[in-house]
C-alpha cells in the first residue's frame, strides 16, 4: 500500500512502512487493526496524521484431503468444507477438468455437498478481502480387491483355513466359513464359491467372487 501527503517531498513514519519516503507499507509487516502513520515535511510546522485500518485476510483452510472419491454405483455423494468463520462468504466454483474453466455453483456455506466428478474451490471473502482455496479433485474411486488363493483341498484334510483379502476389514461369505475362517471338515468333493464384501470408508460397496 502506498500512502500520499501534501506538501510534496515528506516522509512517512509507522507500523510496516518499509519506504519513508514512498510511503510504501507491507500490510503483512504491520498487521491488522487501525494503524496511525505521520507525515513530515520540512515546511510544515506540524506533522499530519493518517489512520489506516487493515483488515485480516480470510483463510480457505480445507477441512477434507484435495483428492477425494465419490462411489460408482450407490452413494455418490461426498462433503467438501472449508474452516468456517465469522461474517465470511463462501463461493463454490465447479470446473469437469482442467481443460475447462470454473464456474460458480449455488451455496453460500463453508459446507457443501457434490455428486460429480470435477474440481472444485471455493472463495473465502470478508470486505474487502478474499482467498481462494487450494482446488479439490474429485473423482469415482476404484478399488481392487486382491483374494488369496483358496485351495484346492484333498477330501480328507479337515483343518481350518484363513480367508484373507486386500483391503482388509471387509467380510467373508460361503459355505462352512465363520468370520475369515474356512472350515474344511465335512465337506464333500466339489466347487465351492466364496463371496468377499468390502466397504471403503467413503461408504463405497465391493464384492469379489473366488471359489475352492
Amino acid at each position: 500500500v502506498q500512502l500520499f501527503g501534501y506538501p510534496f517531498g515528506g516522509t512517512w513514519s509507522g507500523p510496516g512502512i518499509i519506504d519513508p519516503v514512498n510511503g510504501i507499507v507491507d500490510v503483512q509487516q504491520a498487521g491488522s487493526g487501525n494503524k496511525i502513520y505521520t507525515y513530515v515535511t520540512p515546511s510544515c510546522t506540524y506533522p499530519g496524521k493518517l489512520r489506516l485500518r487493515i483488515i485480516s485476510k480470510p483463510t480457505a483452510k480445507l477441512l477434507v484431503n484435495e483428492n477425494m472419491y465419490i462411489c460408482k454405483v450407490g452413494n455418490r455423494s461426498t462433503t467438501l468444507a472449508v474452516q468456517a468463520q465469522v461474517n465470511c462468504n463462501y463461493q463454490w466454483y465447479y470446473r469437469i477438468n482442467d481443460l475447462s474453466s470454473f464456474s460458480p455453483i449455488a451455496g453460500n456455506n463453508a459446507t457443501i455437498y457434490v455428486n460429480q466428478v470435477g474440481q472444485y474451490k471455493v472463495i473465502v471473502s470478508s470486505l474487502l478481502c478474499e482467498t481462494t482455496s487450494s482446488i479439490i479433485h474429485v473423482s469415482e474411486q476404484e478399488i481392487d480387491i486382491q483374494l488369496n488363493e483358496v485351495g484346492p483341498f484333498c477330501e480328507t484334510q479337515s483343518e481350518i483355513f484363513t480367508l484373507t483379502a486386500n483391503p482388509p476389514g471387509g467380510f467373508w461369505s460361503g459355505n462352512r466359513v465363520f468370520g475369515n475362517q474356512l472350515t474344511l471338515q465335512y465337506n464333500m468333493v466339489g466347487t465351492y464359491p466364496l463371496t468377499y464384501f468390502y466397504t471403503s470408508p467413503e461408504g463405497c460397496n465391493y464384492r469379489k467372487e473366488t471359489s475352492y
